[in-house]
């Protein structure tokens, strides 16, 4: 596993990676694997069939969502940005990590994890075979430092 800082730009763009284009980055796997949002802060959703409110909760104790890859590529095609948020794909059969765990258990407990902070950047917390996969479609990706900046800020 390794957790890497995504900043800036994609390679096709040069803005704060938005969420299809990590989600895009991300190897054939990630698709079979249970996905939860811990915590979400979108903008500008642009399906109003779509009610975003549960997303806005300000309870850290909550447990988060449980989604799929579909309504997870479906909330990020449809979403102007996320300047915030916590994904994780906790280990098949195993409960989520809560929002308010500590970091490194929520590390532990999860097979990848998204977090995007401020619409600067994102860790990623990944397998060792998906970094070619992200390095190919990223310019600006590199190893992050433990504990420098909190997954659930």
């Amino acid at each position: 596993m390794q957790l890497l800082e995504l900043w800036g730009a994609s390679a096709h763009s040069d803005r704060f990676a938005h969420l299809t284009d990590v989600l895009a980055g991300l190897p054939p796997a990630a698709q079979g694997l249970p996905w939860h949002i811990a915590w979400l802060e979108p903008i500008g959703f642009e399906d109003p069939g779509v009610d975003l409110s549960r997303f806005y909760a300000d309870d850290p104790e909550t447990d988060g969502w449980p989604t799929s890859w579909a309504e997870l590529t479906h909330l990020a095609a449809n979403t102007v940005q996320i300047p915030d948020g916590l994904i994780l794909a906790p280990h098949p059969g195993a409960e989520p990590p809560r929002f308010a765990n500590e970091d490194e258990a929520i590390l532990a407990g999860s097979a990848a994890a998204l977090a995007a902070f401020d619409s600067t950047f994102w860790n990623l917390w990944v397998p060792d075979d998906w970094v070619p996969h992200l390095e190919a479609r990223f310019i600006d990706l590199r190893p992050a430092i433990p504990g420098k900046q909190p997954l659930t800020t």
